[in-house]
């Protein structure tokens, strides 16, 4: 499965993982000190980034795998975010960028994609919508709604690429996608997870 996960990474980021102007619009990151994002200090902890509504740690050109040169994937390594209670008011969520944004620092290192990095996916699956090779999405590792929880702020910066990783959609819009609900739910219910 990894093998193959590695080989889709590759196919839709493809060698050259930025071909257009990337996106560095990120809004105001307030970070709070009531929540606590990887309370276990998750490793391998590689390019360590920390928004308001997650952590993450963004794969390194560290990765070997014994071939004699590092292997960066352009996907996160793991994404850990504490969510609490949803609040009474919220207001309305704002729009998502045009354009997924991307670390200045890690895409000028070549280790972060730009926004059209699942371009070659899109193509494919409008040419040929019914080859299951084709049908992946940009998954959100730490949920937009998710987020909003904590401010219109938190809820845009989640269309980051550091926050994403290529998901079939049938998953995405399935199983991951209940499990996300339940946790909203389990977090209004029991006040944090």
């Amino acid at each position: 499965m990894y093998q193959f996960l590695s080989l889709t990474v590759t196919l839709l980021l493809g060698s050259n993982l930025a071909v257009t102007k990337p996106n560095y619009d990120y809004k105001l990151n307030n970070l709070r000190s009531d929540y606590v994002h990887d309370y276990w200090g998750t490793t391998p902890s590689n390019s360590i980034r920390k928004f308001e509504a997650f952590t993450v740690s963004f794969d390194g050109a560290d990765y070997d795998d014994g071939d004699g040169k590092g292997d960066a994937r352009g996907i996160p390594e793991w994404v850990a975010y504490e969510i609490k209670q949803k609040p009474k008011k919220l207001g309305k969520a704002p729009d998502r960028p045009a354009k997924w944004l991307t670390d200045k620092i890690l895409f000028k290192s070549e280790l972060a994609p730009a926004d059209n990095s699942y371009a070659f996916a899109q193509k494919l699956r409008h040419a040929d919508p019914d080859n299951p090779l084709y049908r992946y999405d940009r998954g959100h590792m730490c949920r937009k709604s998710t987020a909003f929880r904590l401010g219109k702020n938190a809820d845009y910066n989640t269309h980051s690429v550091l926050n994403a990783c290529p998901q079939r959609d049938d998953l995405n819009q399935g199983i991951w996608e209940d499990l996300e609900d339940r946790i909203e739910d389990w977090a209004d219910e029991y006040d944090s997870l």
